[in-house]
């Protein structure tokens, strides 16, 4: 697998880990990238009305991403 590919499936399946961290509240959650800070930012936009509702830090987004995992019994971050 190529390197391009192997990003677009690690990015498949965090947009889909983020999502599924934020379907409780109805919120897609839009990752933009500052250029002036080297940031990210997460937006959670509601899903319906395409309006932003909030943003997210990294740590917040992290938390519950980690918070999902160990509801599903997964690991979400693996010992090196």
């Amino acid at each position: 697998m190529r390197e391009q590919e192997i990003f677009a499936d690690s990015h498949h399946d965090l947009r889909a880990a983020v999502d599924d961290a934020f379907a409780a509240e109805n919120l897609r959650i839009a990752f933009v990238f500052d250029r002036s800070t080297g940031r990210f930012t997460y937006r959670g936009h509601d899903r319906e009305t395409g309006m932003l509702v909030r943003e997210y830090t990294s740590k917040e987004v992290i938390d519950r991403l980690v918070g999902l995992r160990i509801l599903a019994g997964t690991t979400f971050v693996r010992p090196a």
